[in-house]
C-alpha cells in the first residue's frame, strides 16, 4: 500500500545512533582492546595468522 511511508509496513525502522559520542566510545574501546591484546609484542601479520589458522583447521580434519 502506498500510504506515504518510505519503508514497507513489515520492515522495522532503523535504529538511530545515540550521537557523535558513540563513534568515539567505539574507537576508544577497540584501541584499548588492541593494546591489551598486543601488549609487549608486535602484532602478527594477517597473512601469517591466516596460514596458521588454515594449518590448524587442516590438522583438525585428520
Amino acid at each position: 500500500m502506498l500510504d506515504g511511508r518510505k519503508t514497507s509496513p513489515d520492515r522495522a525502522p532503523a535504529a538511530k545512533a545515540t550521537g557523535p559520542g558513540l563513534a568515539a566510545d567505539v574507537r576508544r574501546h577497540l584501541g584499548e582492546t588492541l593494546k591489551d591484546a598486543y601488549a609487549g609484542r608486535p602484532p602478527e601479520p594477517v597473512d601469517a595468522r591466516l596460514k596458521s589458522l588454515i594449518e590448524r583447521l587442516d590438522g583438525a580434519k585428520r
